[in-house]
């Protein structure tokens, strides 16, 4: 927080006192004197995303330490990672500001460098909500409509997931064995070897052929 607010007062001190008169910032041809803003303003914007960067990476080692289980932990983390949508606005701002420093009239070219310094400061504020949408979630929505989902999801995998491992060992049984003969009588047996070597009996029933007993 000391870092943000220390880069932040410099960078409103160099905007406020970087040219003497003030007015030479955006109108280069009257006389008077300016600091190097070019690189003012490129060191402000590295610093501006590299701390985005560092605020949203930095809590997830101390999270995955924490005594939660697996699902809280990554609820938790994609809670933080949220902040990763304001890094990439902050990027693309200064994209923006990097292709108008070398431009003479910097007024012009920055509507969109406003326009994405305004997103920017929209997205942190959605980026910082996150964490209570879960207690506003529950309120709006009551919990054993949250329950029912919840379970019929998880009841729809499960069949799924039965079904396919059923259908899959039934192929298996059948697979394992080859028919030698096929008989046609009430007393005849049929021999039935499986592919591991061992025999098992088959017996054949009057009009019903095939019928394992």
């Amino acid at each position: 927080m000391f870092i943000v607010f220390g880069y932040l007062f410099s960078n409103f001190i160099t905007l406020l006192f970087g040219c003497s008169p003030v007015a030479k910032y955006w109108k280069p041809d009257i006389p008077g004197h300016c600091i190097e803003t070019i690189k003012a303003d490129y060191g402000y914007g590295s610093l501006n995303f590299i701390t985005d960067l560092i605020m949203f990476v930095l809590p997830l080692p101390m999270v995955w330490k924490l005594q939660l289980s697996l699902k809280q932990k990554i609820g938790i983390s994609l809670v933080f990672m949220a902040g990763s949508v304001n890094w990439a606005v902050a990027i693309i701002r200064f994209v923006c500001v990097v292709r108008d420093l070398t431009n003479t009239d910097r007024t012009w070219l920055a509507a969109n460098t406003f326009l994405w310094s305004v997103i920017e400061v929209n997205t942190g504020l959605i980026c910082g909500c996150v964490p209570i949408l879960n207690s506003f979630s529950s309120h709006v929505l009551p919990k054993d409509v949250i329950d029912r989902s919840w379970r019929r999801l998880k009841t729809k995998s499960s069949w799924s997931r039965t079904s396919s491992h059923t259908e899959h060992k039934h192929q298996l049984d059948h697979k394992n064995f080859i028919e030698l003969e096929r008989g046609n009588s009430n007393s005849e047996e049929n021999l039935v070897k499986s592919e591991g070597g061992e025999f098992a009996s088959e017996r054949a029933v009057s009009g019903v052929p095939n019928a394992f007993l």
